[in-house]
């Protein structure tokens, strides 16, 4: 009987149930496509990032070039929306299969010009990346937009929207946050985010010939509708997990708990800990306690199952499953959250063990506890006697020098 094998990229994969799964993952809905760059392109990218990218973090902090940190998002619009309660969220429809390449390469010396406060694009820049520019272009497929996993995509695609944000900056009085095309505008009234929506529909028809999503575009105020951006979902004034992140990362718990092998018990405890550790410390700065005790729950529930395929780990509750080695997203949670509550001005207080010289506390003597008591009754006795006559010599003091 033959094995039937599906020829992709010139490699043969039998077509068993694991290799079935595999490619269905690696095939992109049309018009999506991968292509991968060589050297040339990868430096030409990498030089792009050294020129630009610092100038972006100046000019533009919350741009994802900029290297947003997990928790910058929430506490950028904890920060800012009290002061801009209007949002307009958006993003831009199937941007990378619909973009020219060569916009992408006037939009890019725009951006440097821009970015370093120039009349015109140095001839530096274009001896230096044009050609590079050009030669990565020509390696594309006409009419199909740039492709994923792409190094110079990956910066192309962010460089070439650098004028529109740069201009948004200028021309109106907003907050935003960037991520390649998707968009958080955070404004001071309704009509400015209007505003917003007229400028940004007409820039990128006109410079770029791109539309908004207009499934994923609206707007409104933060107290009375929600707003999802980054797998954050915004809602009266807490920040927690999107529902779709959070159903995905279930997802891939099962996934990785039905590839992995019985008798290999470490190893799988590590898979699920990188799964639980990635998750935890992208999402553990916002309001998610709640969600990450569900997903805690939902993990034990699997692990055990997956545990009770070995006639030796059976019966694990939450503390055997702990000297396993399992993480919780609980504790990267409460790790998060932990405040320092120590003052540095507050003299440290000894430890227990400096007062005794052995481990255990040695008995207490109440006779001699008492006489301390009492002794300590006696000083305060005292100290407040000699507190009144201080004062009665005050008073005499007065007396005199006044008569």
């Amino acid at each position: 009987m033959g094995i039937v094998v599906a020829i992709i990229d010139g490699i043969g994969f039998p077509l068993t149930n694991r290799n079935i799964t595999y490619l269905m993952k690696q095939i992109r809905p049309i018009p999506y496509y991968t292509q991968m760059d060589d050297t040339r392109m990868k430096q030409c990218a990498k030089a792009l990032r050294e020129a630009l990218i610092p100038q972006i973090k100046r000019r533009l902090p919350m741009h994802n070039l900029s290297g947003l940190s997990h928790q910058a998002i929430i506490e950028y619009v904890a920060k800012w929306k009290k002061e801009y309660p209007h949002f307009f969220r958006s993003d831009i429809l199937k941007y990378y299969p619909n973009i020219n390449p060569i916009h992408l390469v006037t939009q890019a010396q725009i951006a440097y010009r821009d970015l370093y406060g120039l009349e015109y694009v140095p001839k530096t820049f274009k001896d230096k990346f044009l050609t590079d520019m050009i030669h990565w272009i020509k390696s594309l497929p006409e009419g199909q937009g740039i492709p994923l996993g792409s190094s110079m995509s990956n910066i192309m695609a962010s460089i070439g929207l650098v004028p529109i944000c740069l201009e948004l900056k200028r021309k109106y009085n907003v907050k935003f946050i960037v991520f390649v095309d998707d968009l958080l505008v955070l404004c001071k009234s309704d009509y400015s985010a209007r505003e917003v929506w007229d400028y940004l529909s007409a820039t990128l028809q006109n410079q770029y010939q791109l539309k908004l999503n207009i499934d994923k575009t609206y707007s409104g105020r933060f107290s009375k509708k929600a707003v999802t951006f980054c797998g954050w979902y915004f809602s009266g004034g807490y920040a927690r997990i999107e529902q779709h992140k959070y159903d995905q990362f279930k997802e891939r718990i099962q996934e990785c708990i039905k590839k992995s092998r019985k008798e290999n018990t470490r190893a799988f405890i590590k898979n699920i800990n990188r799964k639980i550790d990635g998750f935890g410390n992208y999402y553990k700065f916002g309001n998610v306690l709640k969600q990450f005790e569900e997903l805690d729950c939902f993990i034990r529930k699997e692990v055990r199952q997956w545990l009770s395929g070995n006639s030796h780990s059976k019966g694990y509750d939450n503390a055997g499953l702990e000297k396993l080695g399992l993480h919780r997203l609980e504790t990267c949670y409460q790790k998060a959250h932990k405040t320092a509550k120590t003052n540095p001005m507050q003299p440290r207080l000894r430890s227990e063990k400096t007062f005794y010289n052995s481990e255990k506390p040695a008995a207490i003597d109440y006779g001699v506890l008492n006489q301390i008591a009492q002794t300590s009754e006696k000083l305060t006795v005292q100290n407040q006697q000699i507190i009144a006559l201080l004062r009665q010599q005050n008073r005499l003091l007065e007396r005199i020098f006044n008569a």
